[in-house]
């Protein structure tokens, strides 16, 4: 069996800063329900009482972490790679938010 490592780190209210073995991301969501990005793209993740599923939705197909001599036309597209990974996870996430009030607010009706 391999071995592994994850922490999480919450900033504001439903924001987490992640960090494990296969590196950094980010993801938002309420408890249950979650939207992130990390250096394999962007998922979709929710579990509970011990379900859980998560769906990748893209893939940016490039290292985050920069190759010895990369270029600097290299570095500024990763940079902007990771820049539209956390703004897709700010847009799914306000979805996700928004769908889940409006769930609520059926079931209460």
């Amino acid at each position: 069996m391999g071995w592994g490592f994850r922490k999480s780190k919450k900033i504001g209210n439903n924001t987490r800063v992640n960090i494990s073995k296969s590196g950094i991301g980010m993801s938002t969501g309420v408890k249950g329900a979650r939207v992130g990005a990390n250096k394999r793209g962007t998922y979709v993740a929710g579990g509970k009482n011990g379900f859980y599923y998560r769906k990748n939705l893209g893939n940016n197909n490039k290292s985050v972490v920069p190759e010895e001599g990369m270029s600097i036309l290299g570095t500024i597209g990763l940079i902007f790679s990771l820049l539209w990974n956390i703004v897709k996870v700010i847009f799914y996430g306000v979805i996700l938010f928004y769908l889940i009030k409006f769930i609520i607010f059926i079931i209460k009706s």
